[in-house]
């Protein structure tokens, strides 16, 4: 019985480790709030895999920038997620659900979080 106790809580700390938790889905009505509150605090939440919806959008700073913003950006709020992404984008302003883990990364003396993503997906309409 003892070697069963120990062989559970190995188990138990391999997959807390290995990050075999549900994904934090910021797809709900209450998504910009909590991205919000995520921006604010975002240290408990690095290394965490994010599910979130939005449009699609791109920014020319002598870089190019990627993003998921909770709206087309029409009403001045830009709630939403640096993107980064190996395969190819799409059209901006065309909405996406997104799948990625927050990262941060220091730019000139700043840190900055995004998400690096695993999952890109066209909507036909936002969700």
């Amino acid at each position: 019985m003892k070697h069963v106790a120990i062989c559970l809580i190995l188990i138990s700390l391999f997959l807390s480790l290995t990050g075999c938790s549900e994904p934090l889905d910021l797809t709900g009505k209450d998504a910009g709030q909590q991205i919000l509150s995520l921006s604010s605090d975002p240290e408990p939440y690095l290394g965490r895999e994010i599910v979130f919806a939005g449009y699609y959008t791109v920014e020319e700073f002598g870089d190019t920038y990627h993003y998921v913003l909770l709206d087309e950006g029409t009403d001045g709020e830009n709630i939403g997620f640096e993107i980064r992404w190996d395969g190819s984008y799409p059209a901006p302003g065309t909405p996406v659900k997104v799948r990625g883990i927050l990262s941060t990364v220091t730019e000139y003396g700043q840190n900055y979080i995004y998400l690096k993503l695993s999952e890109l997906t066209v909507l036909k309409q936002m969700e």
